[in-house]
């Protein structure tokens, strides 16, 4: 039985090597680096906003958009996706019961922000 991307994640963050990612938008992407031998995918927000709708990376995109690049990207790798989920799209109780990318569950990331993105930001601003 194969063991779940999500225990596979976990596993590889408590080694003591550093995990190095690649990390895109698209399902190319992800697929090639596996096949290059990354142990695992980073989905990065930005690039999603700005290669797949053209956006600036201000906040635009919200949970659906978000959960539909997982999914593209998630049904063609067995590499686990460290995934940006932003700012969890609300507050804690949103994040708390809400299952950010199901049925396609894999890592995410959230970030914590007092507040929201705002156009002119700069990107390292975080």
């Amino acid at each position: 039985m194969q063991k779940k991307t999500t225990s596979k994640f976990l596993e590889l963050l408590k080694r003591r090597e550093l995990l190095v990612m690649s990390g895109g938008f698209s399902p190319l992407h992800a697929r090639m680096s596996e096949v290059l031998g990354y142990e695992a995918f980073f989905m990065s927000g930005s690039q999603v906003a700005a290669y797949v709708y053209g956006y600036p990376d201000v906040g635009l995109l919200g949970l659906s958009e978000m959960v539909e690049a997982v999914r593209r990207i998630t049904n063609v790798t067995a590499i686990p996706v460290f995934a940006d989920a932003d700012t969890g799209y609300g507050n804690a109780v949103n994040v708390h019961y809400r299952p950010i990318f199901a049925p396609a569950p894999r890592d995410c990331t959230l970030r914590t922000r007092s507040h929201r993105k705002s156009p002119g930001r700069s990107p390292a601003a975080g």
